[in-house]
């Protein structure tokens, strides 16, 4: 009797196991490559993110490439990260290295991180295969999720190819809202502006701002601590994809200034009354001479 209990009991056990495992791997966040190309050598690839259910809100990886792999270019336009602790930009020791960010969190069952474009040497079949991974729950505690991480194998006659028409790239990054935000914990109590969007299509590549009507766009990464801490410009960025297409928002200043008191508007000001004056005495002294 007691053998038999014995052997339920170890059956039992074994079933709890199998369930438990099962449910793990049920809910394991995946990183994969989606791949494409468009002629035998140059290829481009997504990094795609299934969170499976779960709301995670950071993630550190790495994508580890052969010898016969060639990266060209990395793009981030479209990544949900906005705070990057390391952003995907070189290759180092045969690796791309990544970790960052995402505040809020996401939850999605195929969300890109970051594409890339490279190329492959002649008569070569390589596998892109991700390194070390960590991906933390969005639940305040950063309670680590399980992970799967699929490979790809990649054999020219294998990999869809890119419609040439969907290389012509005329759409604009979505819109987007900036955000104003201010915390005695972040930039030393000093206001700041966050902002991202998407591109589907070539992915964001820049961010330019600028900060009322007389400055100079400069690129810029979100989050950006305001120059001017009055609020008394406009804050106007530009999201520009890979194509050149650009989106514009503008975040209207909370406390606006009358055009003689901005600095930059007397100086232009002034520089017109000059110049409008020497017109004049210039127009007269010739006018003067012909008679």
């Amino acid at each position: 009797m007691i053998y038999m209990n014995t052997i339920r009991f170890g059956f039992f056990c074994l079933c709890a196991l199998s369930v438990l495992a099962s449910t793990q791997t049920a809910f394991a966040s995946t990183l994969s490559f989606k791949v494409t190309h468009n002629n035998d050598i140059q290829y481009k690839a997504v990094v795609l993110l299934n969170t499976e259910g779960q709301t995670i809100n950071t993630i550190s990886s790495s994508m580890v490439l052969p010898a016969s792999v060639h990266l060209e270019k990395i793009s981030v336009g479209n990544s949900p990260v906005s705070l990057w602790v390391k952003k995907p930009t070189t290759v180092e020791n045969g690796a791309v290295y990544f970790s960052g960010l995402i505040p809020g969190g996401i939850i999605s069952d195929e969300q890109e991180l970051f594409s890339f474009t490279f190329t492959i040497e002649a008569l070569q079949e390589p596998t892109l295969v991700f390194g070390e991974t960590s991906i933390l729950r969005n639940d305040g505690y950063g309670t680590p999720t399980p992970v799967s991480l699929l490979e790809k194998y990649i054999r020219a006659d294998t990999i869809p190819k890119t419609i040439e028409s969907d290389l012509i790239d005329t759409e604009l990054p979505e819109l987007f809202i900036p955000i104003l935000s201010r915390s005695e914990l972040s930039f030393d109590g000093k206001y700041f502006v966050s902002f991202q969007t998407q591109d589907k299509e070539s992915g964001v590549v820049s961010y330019r701002l600028t900060e009322g009507l007389f400055d100079w766009y400069k690129n810029v990464e979100s989050p950006y601590v305001l120059k001017y801490q009055s609020l008394d410009r406009n804050i106007t960025i530009q999201a520009v994809d890979d194509s050149g297409n650009i989106r514009t928002a503008v975040l209207l200043s909370e406390h606006p200034l009358v055009w003689y008191r901005y600095p930059e508007s007397i100086a232009v000001s002034f520089s017109a009354i000059l110049l409008t004056v020497f017109g004049i005495v210039f127009f007269l002294y010739r006018r003067t001479k012909n008679m």
